[in-house]
């Protein structure tokens, strides 16, 4: 588990330590540790063991050789697959959300805690590198390739380029779990908005129903209500049609027709048991001009 061995043995703090400048590597801490921003360092180190686990049993599954066997050796598996393409082959079969140590995990979180353990690591062997070529002699633990080795100055440390080189596998091997990290990042991104779009549509569905239906019951109600406020008067209109056709041939012209009904329907609207409303004289008139036009009753509300 060289991810978490080498975290504990030089005390990394995968959060808040600061990196080189070097190779982007402060750039790249800086982009993975924005997708990291709720998460503690205890629950960061705790994904970088679980991560090495699950890519070094991923390389052991498939079988993949190291370069020149020798796996102790630096670049053991360079160039063979990437971590984050092993780690994107075996995320997918993981209930992240029931991960105890970091509870209701994403997947780009991961791949974020792997950008920076490769940043760290590549941070380290540049240190290495710094010392050495400061001091001239030196004897380190060096983490190479998914092995922890304990090498002298004097072994393959002592080419330059192979500290370049060992730092620029790990640079890269960190900005391509980032890309990873920022991928998933927006795939999650897009399926909330597209969420938030279907709520949207179905609240806006239910805003238009009710707003027709609050429509539909004010008219309704308007119509009961106007019904209820011109009771009276209906009632007065259908009782002037019924004595329209009764006494028409007793009066020689509509205004004295009209007059009649008219206190004909005062008398009646007097009782206590009568919906009729007294109407003006007037009204009468209009009413009894109508009912003489085409014979028609007056409209039954």
């Amino acid at each position: 588990m060289w991810y978490w061995e080498s975290c504990v043995a030089k005390r990394v703090d995968l959060k808040n330590d600061e990196l080189s400048s070097k190779l982007k590597l402060k750039e790249i801490a800086r982009r993975a540790r924005v997708m990291l921003h709720r998460r503690s360092s205890e629950a960061i180190e705790a994904v970088a063991a679980k991560v090495d686990v699950v890519i070094e049993q991923y390389f052991d599954d498939a079988g993949y050789p190291c370069d020149d066997g020798d796996c102790a050796s630096p670049g053991s598996r360079h160039g063979v697959i990437a971590d984050a393409a092993a780690l994107a082959d075996v995320i997918r079969s993981y209930d992240l959300k029931r991960d105890a140590d970091f509870p209701n995990g994403e997947a780009y979180e991961y791949f974020a805690v792997l950008a920076l353990c490769h940043a760290v690591q590549a941070d380290h062997i540049l240190s290495l590198a710094h010392e050495k070529a400061t001091a001239g002699t030196l004897t380190d633990d060096v983490t190479c390739a998914r092995q922890t080795t304990g090498v002298m100055a004097t072994d393959w440390i002592d080419d330059p380029f192979t500290w370049w080189q060992e730092a620029g596998y790990h640079a890269l091997e960190a900005m391509e779990a980032s890309c990873w990290a920022e991928r998933f990042a927006h795939e999650r991104t897009l399926r909330a908005v597209d969420d938030l779009n279907r709520q949207i549509a179905v609240e806006v569905a239910q805003t238009q129903d009710l707003e027709a239906a609050t429509k539909k019951t004010i008219s309704e109600t308007a119509s009961r209500n106007a019904g209820r406020r011109h009771a009276g008067t209906n009632a007065a209109k259908r009782r002037a049609h019924e004595l329209f056709k009764r006494h028409r041939s007793a009066c020689g012209s509509l205004e004295a027709l009209a007059e009649a009904i008219t206190e004909m329907i005062e008398v009646e609207a007097r009782g206590p048991d009568v919906a009729l409303r007294p109407v003006a004289q007037r009204t009468v008139r209009r009413w009894l001009t109508d009912f003489g036009k085409n014979g028609r009753p007056p409209h039954k509300q």
